[in-house]
C-alpha cells in the first residue's frame, strides 16, 4: 500500500481500475475522465489522497479520498476483479483506510453512496441524503413533483436487517 497525492505516473492503471468498477456496479453515475483524476491530484493537493493497493507489484485497487478537517471522504474506488475477491481488497482497503485515519488522528471516515450492505456490516451507518430543487417554470415544477413521488430513496432498513 501507499498513499500518494501525485498520480501522474500511474493514471492509466488507476483509470483502468476505475472503469472496471464503474462497469461492474449497478448504480450508474457520470463516467469520469483520466483528466478528472489528474486534476484532483494537482488542484486539491494535499487534500486529495490516492490510496494504492498492490498485489505482487501490480496496482490492483485504489481509493480516491479527500481530507477535510477531521474527516476522510472516500469518494471513488477501483478494483482489478481478477484478484479483488481472492484478496478481499474491498475489506482490506476499508481496514487500511480506517487504520490510516487513526494514525493521522482523523475522527471521521465517510464512505461512498452505494453498496450499503458491506458498509453496515463493517460498522458504518446510513445517513439519509436529500436533494431539493425547484424549476423556474411552474408547469415543469408540477411535473417534477409527480416524478419525485416515485423516485424515493432506497429503504435503508432492508440493509440494516440484512447486516444484523
Amino acid at each position: 500500500m501507499e498513499v500518494k497525492t501525485d498520480i501522474s505516473g500511474c493514471i492509466d492503471e488507476i483509470y483502468h481500475l476505475y472503469s472496471n468498477t464503474l462497469e461492474a456496479g449497478t448504480t450508474r453515475f457520470e463516467k469520469l475522465t483520466p483528466e478528472f483524476f489528474i486534476s484532483c491530484s494537482r488542484q486539491t493537493e494535499p487534500d486529495a489522497l490516492f490510496f494504492l493497493y498492490y498485489i505482487k507489484g501490480v496496482l490492483s485497487a485504489f481509493n480516491l479520498c479527500f481530507r477535510h478537517n477531521d474527516t476522510l471522504i472516500d469518494k471513488f474506488i477501483g478494483f482489478d476483479y481478477r484478484v479483488a475477491h481472492e484478496y478481499n481488497l474491498y475489506y482490506y482497503s476499508w481496514y487500511f483506510n480506517i487504520s490510516w485515519c487513526i494514525a493521522k488522528k482523523i475522527r471521521n471516515y465517510q464512505v461512498g453512496q452505494t453498496d450499503y450492505e458491506p458498509k453496515i456490516r463493517l460498522g458504518g451507518s446510513c445517513i439519509p441524503l436529500y436533494a431539493f430543487l425547484k424549476h423556474y417554470n411552474p408547469c415543469v415544477n408540477s411535473l417534477l413533483k409527480i416524478i419525485s413521488s416515485v423516485m424515493k430513496p432506497e429503504n435503508f432498513d432492508q440493509y440494516i436487517r440484512k447486516a444484523e
